[in-house]
């Protein structure tokens, strides 16, 4: 009786382990899909790719934008918002991809050099399984190695940015 209870025991206790070490692997597969290095591979609007460079330093995405044109557009840019923009997208490859969108938001950008206002628009990005719809600034990145840059509009609550050691 007693050697029935000890398997009986180490049945379950093996059974434990077992759900227990499934589990483990299905949290380490799910932090592994959070985990992105300082550039990752990013689709817009599911239909261009991009190896994008994450920046946590700024607020909001920013995407290499071409042929800017705004339907009865006005002087003062600001009176832009709510007006549809059409603009072509250009990968790293040189892909190009034409999109009509509606200008969500005018905002002052810094940069190191200048700074300019640029038109926002709301856009469909995916990097790994995680698909967002964030606001993106229209920028002309044709000098720039990235011509996607993911920042904390999208990687907010969702990432863990792995740095590579130099």
């Amino acid at each position: 009786m007693n050697k029935n209870i000890a398997i009986w025991i180490l049945s379950i206790l093996f059974l434990f382990l077992l759900l227990n070490a499934y589990s483990l692997k299905n949290m380490l597969l799910q932090l592994d899909n959070k985990i992105i290095w300082e550039s990752t591979n990013a689709r817009v609007e599911w239909n261009i790719s991009f190896i994008a460079r994450v920046d946590t330093g700024a607020q909001t995405t920013s995407i290499h934008a071409e042929n800017l044109k705004i339907k009865n557009e006005e002087t003062d840019i600001k009176m832009n918002i709510w007006k549809k923009i059409n603009f072509t997208i250009v990968n790293n490859s040189w892909k190009k991809e034409t999109f009509t969108k509606i200008i969500k938001d005018v905002r002052k950008v810094k940069t190191s050099e200048w700074t300019e206002l640029r038109y926002y628009v709301l856009m469909d990005i995916l990097v790994k399984d995680t698909k967002k719809s964030v606001l993106v600034n229209l920028n002309n990145r044709e000098e720039m190695n990235y011509k996607l840059l993911l920042w904390r509009n999208f990687l907010s609550e969702d990432f863990l940015i792995k740095i590579s050691e130099k």
